[in-house]
């Protein structure tokens, strides 16, 4: 049975089948997902099942896993033969970046919207190779035109481009069928980083004619932290390892990734049914819809009392936005570096109900709301009468910049 979708209804009753903190509200679900309960019982019993026999659980996971892989797979748009399972779109980073070769001199290409901790592999992988790490500069909010323009005069024969399908940073799709199949013209081995968009984009691989494609389960897909996949060219399955050496080394791609040492895989295990619990429940379509929905009147409450107290524009307007996130420019006392931007979450929580986002980019800083359907207008409404006040203390308390940190974990 399919249940009512309203932003309208209450934070209570929208937070209900959640395994969240009902007295918290919940603003960020794109930095690391959140599950519903019923996941979560999944998740517990399967754990129980390892407990009580971990030497019949360990025999069999290899088989479990492999049905998961499968699963995904669909969900993807993918055949299954070209896919595997990693913990996380990081972790999938590196599986591509220790296996792929590339010879000295060529280009590893990344953009300036991409993950740091992708473009720090991206560096070590060029670095290992002698290659030169190369980074296009893109401006904030781009058309779909314009990412092409910049990038298409990088894409030569031996080359390697690392490209997001959703920007974390920035909020922005970027055009990957496109990318990639100019990449694939030009000899450019291709790489798209889909972090945020299973749950998102329906069938995000289809006709993204990539070499490598990974994104994470455990977003906006719902499935319990640790849980990603890697989807890789045919012509590169005999280059691909595992990270972690195990029984499965002597066999072929993709089934040497379903042995990973004694570990805990119940995420894996667990992202089917999570996926078929959204669907049966809501329904992913309308889930889809949802984000835009309750985002676009959210902002709008955010945006508006944030104007009210501050003489600057808060309103941020992208040519090509994704549906589950916006971005709410603050006002310029809370520039910073990324170093002190990211502590803005940690100060939020510190002092108010509110689980937040923040980003920054060319020097400015921004709150970045990433939803999903236990949001409500009721939230955001919170937000904009105690959030945004918490906000303007740190500059009139001249606060902004206490307590940053040296390092980023």
């Amino acid at each position: 049975m399919i249940e009512n979708l309203s932003p309208h209804r209450s934070h209570t009753a929208a937070m209900k089948p959640w395994a969240l903190n009902p007295t918290l509200f919940h603003l960020n679900h794109g930095s690391f997902g959140a599950i519903p309960q019923a996941v979560k019982t999944h998740q517990d019993d399967l754990r129980t099942t390892q407990q009580h026999a971990p030497v019949s659980w360990f025999a069999t996971l290899p088989e479990k896993v492999d049905n998961a892989r499968t699963h995904v797979a669909h969900i993807l748009g993918v055949p299954p033969k070209n896919c595997i399972l990693t913990a996380n779109a990081s972790s999938a980073a590196s599986t591509i970046f220790n296996s792929l070769r590339v010879h000295p001199g060529a280009k590893v290409i990344v953009t300036n919207h991409g993950y740091g901790a992708v473009s720090m592999g991206a560096r070590r992988f060029a670095q290992r190779f002698n290659a030169e790490l190369t980074t296009i500069s893109i401006p904030f909010g781009p058309t779909k035109q314009k990412i092409i323009e910049l990038i298409s005069p990088h894409l030569q024969t031996g080359n390697v481009l690392i490209v997001d399908h959703i920007t974390s940073a920035t909020s922005t799709i970027f055009p990957v069928k496109e990318i990639c199949d100019l990449a694939r013209q030009k000899g450019t081995i291709s790489i798209v980083d889909g972090a945020h968009a299973p749950g998102v984009i329906d069938h995000p691989c289809h006709e993204v004619d990539c070499d490598f494609w990974f994104g994470n389960f455990h977003k906006f897909a719902c499935a319990p932290a640790g849980c990603a996949a890697l989807v890789v060219h045919p012509r590169f399955h005999q280059q691909m390892w595992p990270i972690t050496d195990s029984w499965g080394a002597d066999l072929e791609f993709p089934y040497k990734f379903n042995y990973n040492g004694t570990s805990d895989l119940t995420s894996y295990l667990s992202a089917p049914f999570a996926w078929n619990y959204i669907d049966n429940t809501w329904g992913w379509e309308n889930v889809r819809h949802y984000y835009t929905q309750v985002l676009d009147e959210g902002t709008e409450l955010i945006t508006a009392a944030l104007e009210r107290s501050w003489d600057y524009q808060a309103k941020v307007v992208l040519p090509e936005p994704v549906s589950c996130m916006r971005l709410i420019a603050l006002p310029p006392p809370l520039y910073g570096p990324r170093e002190v931007v990211d502590t803005y979450r940690i100060r939020m929580r510190e002092n108010t109900p509110f689980e937040t986002g923040f980003t920054s980019f060319d020097g400015k800083a921004y709150l970045r709301l990433s939803a999903h359907i236990y949001n409500t207008i009721e939230d955001y409404q919170q937000f904009a009468d105690k959030g945004v006040s918490e906000l303007l203390s740190w500059i009139t308390n001249q606060t902004v910049h206490k307590n940053a940190p040296t390092h980023k974990e």
